[in-house]
């Protein structure tokens, strides 16, 4: 696959993009729009922009099969397409795997009518996991701190990193995720957590099946 690097003039600046063609483009259309990804289906506003990533333009909806163009959204997540006839239907389409959740871009675009953002919701239909919501005993969210996680109740009594199978950190607004797991008992740990002039340390558990994903509350004391 060729690669073209091209500078693109826009209504939001000046636009790096590297694109990969693999089919004529001969129209005089563009679109373009900023991508987002949004981490916390739970929160409404905490869609953030995605650089480095790369889009599909396709003329049928399958994902990332059989692309007439790709491009790369730039360091504030905005793309761009050029190129294309107002005649020919459209998708920009797109897969990203997110602490083995897979979320999925499909969608239907119309050349020249404006801007058209995209965002990556997971959708946890078919897969399982855990969704860690860690809180203070205020019920305030802990932003990035470190939660050791264990399949052995003995293990995690130790209070020791080893033999602990995963290592999650919370995001800004106190969630930790991993998804399609085996399923069973899981056992957390936090310890020493400087909160202000507090410190902090809790020690929880909960069962996690094949079926679905699980939502838990971690309160440290």
């Amino acid at each position: 696959m060729k690669k073209y690097l091209f500078f693109c003039i826009t209504a939001f600046g000046l636009l790096f993009a590297t694109c990969g063609r693999k089919g004529d483009l001969s129209g005089n259309l563009d679109t373009a729009g900023t991508l987002f990804f949004k981490p916390n289906p739970e929160l409404p506003n905490d869609s953030v922009p995605l650089p480095g990533f790369t889009l599909y333009l396709q003329s049928s909806n399958k994902v990332n099969a059989g692309y007439l163009y790709s491009v790369q959204t730039d360091s504030n997540g905005k793309y761009l397409f050029v190129n294309l006839d107002k005649h020919t239907q459209y998708w920009i389409t797109a897969s990203l795997d997110t602490a083995g959740l897979i979320s999925v871009i499909d969608q239907k675009v119309t050349p020249g009518n404006g801007m058209q953002d995209l965002t990556f919701v997971p959708n946890t239909n078919g897969q399982n996991g855990l969704v860690l919501y860690l809180v203070d005993s205020l019920l305030s969210p802990i932003s990035f701190d470190t939660l050791l996680v264990f399949k052995s109740e003995q293990l995690a009594d130790d209070l020791d990193s080893t033999g602990n199978i995963f290592t999650l950190v919370t995001d800004i607004n106190g969630y930790a995720r991993m998804y399609n797991i085996d399923s069973g008992e899981y056992y957390f740990n936090v310890k020493d957590t400087l909160l202000g002039n507090v410190l902090l340390k809790g020690r929880d558990s909960t069962y996690v099946s094949l079926k679905n994903v699980t939502n838990h509350t971690m309160k440290l004391q």
